[in-house]
């Protein structure tokens, strides 16, 4: 112990956030984690964030394929239809943020693929699941809408982002 100590080892009880956060006074822990480009290292940041996303990712995905409370669920087809959308969208959510995250990557082609891949799963495994009636055209129609909705989302904030940056508009507002 003391050998890995002199050889300059952190203990773990060292590099604990929330410990040193409550030695050092701070009362605000949202404001103590914000991001801060003076302190943090934006990569380090993206690879935290990844891990999140995929760990988002995995949770939906599996609730997709076997939802919570499927029995009980099952008296209920409104409730299924609820629990299902809102699932999907943070299934949607999460696959987004990881195509964003690895943008320029090395083997883009391959994540792409194997995200298409989960997604086509998930998909059919939520047509498959959802109530019978009319409930379910609406919820495959809001399957098929559902990613659309979020690419042309992101395209239209780039869109004004690169319309801010063109006119100057965010330069002025970034220097107020």
């Amino acid at each position: 112990m003391r050998l890995l100590g002199r050889l300059g080892a952190a203990r773990a009880q060292d590099s604990n956030p929330i410990a040193q956060a409550a030695r050092e006074g701070i009362k605000d822990l949202e404001r103590y984690f914000e991001f801060r480009l003076d302190r943090d290292n934006p990569s380090d940041v993206r690879n935290a964030l990844l891990v999140v996303a995929v760990l988002m990712a995995t949770a939906t995905y599996q609730a997709g394929l076997e939802p919570p409370g499927k029995a009980l669920l099952a008296t209920n087809p409104y409730a299924l239809a609820g629990v299902m959308l809102a699932n999907s969208a943070g299934f949607l959510a999460s696959m987004n943020m990881i195509v964003v995250l690895t943008h320029n990557f090395p083997f883009k082609f391959e994540l792409f693929v194997a995200g298409l891949a989960m997604g086509v799963t998930n998909g059919s495994a939520m047509i498959t699941l959802a109530p019978q009636g009319p409930i379910r055209h609406t919820f495959i129609a809001l399957s098929i809408i559902m990613p659309l909705a979020i690419y042309i989302c992101r395209l239209v904030k780039a869109r004004i982002k690169q319309h801010r940056l063109s006119s100057g508009a965010y330069r002025r507002h970034a220097s107020a």
